[in-house]
């Protein structure tokens, strides 16, 4: 595709919505207390050497890839913001930590049987509109394994979001130190299984829109997309806290191996 038909072209939503600044306070910058203990139950659940090499894909401006570089692991994120990619490659250098930051498309991961954990954090997974491409995410984690590595997935529960975000909520707002306000819809597309979240972000008289669309899968659906590239699902968890998935959880966390024969799955 040419430079032109590229700016000609309709961009997708997380083209915008994780490229433009004003949206970047929506999605929040958590502090480093909660980014320690989500690392901490990364490392627990991975259960790797140190200096192991893991892939934070999608990793956005980098708070887990930074916090698994200051623990003595080998860190490479990807992400397609460039936004995202230039305050990780910041934070890294203030924090004199060793990080590798590629911008690129999780759909053409270009290494084969690199790492020894891959991790994907947040929901950061379902982005696109059909289940091939999504399902191509993961053959490209897989190529990207080890034999035996592990791939971490962590999504939104749909069904939390369907009965709290959506029906008991469906609107809300947000209000900023900076006197901006951001008003949220949630709804979900049941016919296309996919979360529709809209933002509005107003600032005196500017006004932004926004929002993302991601096609949230229960846990069935996983164990059998992820058997299809050789990932082996063996743990499951609600939280990252270890409890067990629920109807309630808030997240869904799936644990998967890459194996060469199913056979010989143990």
């Amino acid at each position: 595709m040419s430079n032109a038909e590229n700016n000609e072209r309709t961009k997708y939503w997380y083209e915008i919505f994780y490229s433009d600044q004003d949206f970047f306070k929506f999605v929040g910058f958590k502090d480093d207390a909660t980014t320690r203990k989500e690392v901490n139950f990364i490392l627990k659940a991975l259960d790797l050497p140190e200096h192991s090499k893991i892939l934070d894909l999608c990793c956005g401006y980098g708070r887990h890839s930074i916090e698994l570089a200051k623990r003595g692991y080998h860190v490479v994120g990807l992400d397609l913001s460039e936004r995202y990619l230039q305050l990780g490659k910041k934070r890294a250098k203030e924090e004199n930590v060793d990080v590798t930051f590629v911008q690129g498309d999780m759909r053409e991961l270009p290494w084969i049987g690199e790492f020894d954990g891959v991790i994907n954090m947040f929901t950061s997974f379902g982005f696109f509109e059909g289940d091939k491409e999504n399902l191509k995410v993961l053959e490209n984690v897989s190529k990207a394994l080890k034999e035996r590595g592990i791939f971490l997935l962590d999504v939104e529960n749909k069904y939390y979001f369907i009965l709290n975000d959506v029906l008991r909520k469906g609107k809300d707002w947000i209000e900023y130190d900076d006197g901006s306000i951001a008003l949220i819809s949630n709804n979900y597309d049941v016919l296309r299984e996919r979360e529709i979240m809209k933002v509005k972000i107003i600032k005196g008289n500017i006004v932004k829109e926004s929002g993302y669309s991601i096609r949230l899968y229960s846990y069935p659906e996983l164990v059998v997309m992820l058997r299809k590239v050789n990932l082996e699902p063996y743990a499951v968890y609600g939280d990252y806290d270890f409890t067990p998935l629920r109807l309630t959880s808030k997240r869904l966390i799936i644990l998967s191996r890459k194996v060469h024969d199913k056979r010989n799955i143990e």
